[in-house]
């Protein structure tokens, strides 16, 4: 007696599909300068002077943002 495999044939699985259009996470604000000099930690532990006019570099936390902005030394 022969003995069959009751089983059907394995199928590929379902592949999600992938949005039409890559989305991206909105770009930050840049920050600025107001004050005549900003002393910013960045997260690479590093402290950067910046002065009046001066953009706030990418690598500080959003906390040091914060911190920052509330003593008036950068706006958006």
């Amino acid at each position: 007696m022969a003995v069959r495999n009751a089983q059907a044939p394995a199928s590929e699985p379902e592949k999600a599909e992938a949005p039409d259009e890559a989305v991206e996470a909105p770009a930050k604000k840049p920050f600025t300068v107001v004050g005549a000099l900003a002393i910013v930690k960045g997260t690479d532990g590093k402290v950067k002077y910046l002065y009046r006019g001066a953009t706030v570099p990418e690598g500080v936390s959003s906390d040091e943002v914060d911190r920052l902005v509330e003593l008036g030394l950068i706006g958006s």
